[in-house]
C-alpha cells in the first residue's frame, strides 16, 4: 500500500498538488518510516522549516544519498544564524504540516482516510471524519479523483454516487450510532443502530496490522472516553466455528474438483471452458487430491496453532452498552 501511495503522491507533486502529495507523503513515512523515497519528495513539498530535518532523516536511512546531501548543504548554507530553525522532535508534533505519527496524531477537522489495495481490481476506501465512518470499493483508476475530493474536503455521497460509477458497498455509519467495535485479524468489526433503530453489522477488511491499528486508534480518539478499551484472546469456541466453516469448504471444494476431474477422463475436450477443463485434465484426479490435501493439511496446521494459541482481539464498548 505505501508503494502505491508514493507513486500517487508524486503524481499529485508533478501536477501541481503539492498539498494532496504532501498529505500522502506524510501517511507514507508514517507507516514506513524508512522509506528513503518518501522522505526525500517530502523534503520538496515541506515548508523551509522542516525540510533539513525531511533531509536529515533521508541521510540516516542512507548516508551515500549524494542528492539529498548536496540539498541539505545548500540549505544549510543559505540558513541566517539568528533565523536558524529549531528541529522538529517526532515526539510533540502538532499537525499534520508538521508530520506527526499515527499514535501522535491529534483529533482534527480534516478527514483522515486509508486506503487497502486488493490487486490491480478494486481499492477499498476508508474515510473518517468528526461525525461519520464511510467504507466503499473502487477501480484503481477512480483512485486520484476521490483523494482530490477528500484533500479539498468536497467528498460527499452524492459526488460518490454521480463519479464513481464503479464504487460498491458503500456504507457510512455516524459515530453516535455505534455501540462496539472489535478488531480481530486485521478485520474490524462496527456494530452499530441505523436511524430506524435496527442493529447492524459492518465488516472491514484491512489486510495489515498497521493499517487495522490506525484505523482503530483514530476511531478511539473520535469516540472519545465514553468508549472503554479492552483486549482479550479470542474463545476457542469462535476458533472452532471458523475452522469448522473453513475445513467444509477445503474438503468440499476438493471433493468437487475431484468429482469433476473424473467426469473429464478420456473426454475429447471443445467449447467456451476447455482451457480450464484442459488443465483439471492434465493434473487428473490423483493430482486433485494432492493438491487439495496438502492445503487443507495446511489448514489444519493453521487451525491446531490457533485453537492452542488463540488470537487477540481488542475491544472498544460503549459503557453501558449491554455488547461486550
Amino acid at each position: 500500500m505505501s508503494v502505491d501511495k508514493l507513486q500517487q503522491a508524486v503524481a499529485l507533486i508533478k501536477s501541481g498538488d503539492k498539498k494532496g502529495g504532501q498529505n500522502l507523503l506524510i501517511d507514507v513515512v508514517n507507516s514506513d518510516p524508512k522509506n528513503e523515497t518518501a522522505w526525500l519528495w517530502l523534503a520538496s513539498v515541506v515548508s523551509q522549516d522542516k525540510r533539513v530535518f525531511c533531509l536529515e532523516k533521508v541521510l540516516s536511512i542512507n548516508p551515500n544519498n549524494l542528492q539529498a546531501k548536496q540539498y541539505l548543504e545548500k540549505l544549510k548554507a543559505s540558513e541566517q544564524p539568528q533565523t536558524k530553525p529549531n528541529p522538529i522532535p517526532q515526539t510533540n508534533i502538532a499537525n499534520k504540516e508538521s508530520i506527526p505519527s499515527v499514535t501522535e496524531q491529534p483529533i482534527s477537522n480534516s478527514p483522515q482516510y486509508w486506503t487497502v489495495s486488493f490487486g490491480n481490481k478494486l481499492v477499498s476506501f476508508i474515510i473518517l471524519d468528526t461525525t461519520k465512518l464511510i467504507t466503499f470499493d473502487v477501480a484503481p483508476m477512480k483512485v486520484p479523483a476521490i483523494l482530490e475530493q477528500i484533500n479539498r474536503g468536497s467528498f460527499t455521497k452524492e459526488w460518490h454516487d454521480q463519479n464513481i460509477i464503479s464504487g460498491a458497498n458503500y456504507k457510512s455509519i455516524n459515530l453516535n450510532q455505534i455501540a462496539r467495535v472489535r478488531l480481530l485479524l486485521n478485520d474490524i468489526t462496527i456494530d452499530y443502530r441505523d436511524n430506524t433503530m435496527k442493529d447492524l453489522s459492518a465488516k472491514i477488511t484491512c489486510r495489515e496490522d498497521k493499517v487495522s491499528d490506525a484505523v482503530l486508534e483514530s476511531l478511539h480518539r473520535r469516540l472519545g472516553n465514553q468508549f472503554a478499551r479492552s483486549s482479550k484472546q479470542n474463545s476457542r469456541l469462535e476458533v472452532a466455528g471458523r475452522s469448522l466453516v473453513l475445513l467444509v469448504i477445503g474438503l468440499g471444494g476438493t471433493g468437487f474438483c475431484y468429482w469433476a476431474t473424473l467426469d473429464l477422463v478420456g473426454r475429447d475436450l471443445h467449447g467456451r471452458y476447455s482451457g480450464i477443463a484442459s488443465i483439471f485434465q492434465l493434473i487428473g484426479p490423483n493430482g486433485i487430491l494432492c493438491i487439495g490435501g496438502g492445503l487443507i493439511l495446511l489448514l489444519l496446521i493453521s487451525i491446531i496453532s490457533q485453537f492452542i494459541k488463540p488470537p487477540m482481539e481488542t475491544l472498544l464498548v460503549r459503557k453501558g452498552s449491554s455488547k461486550s
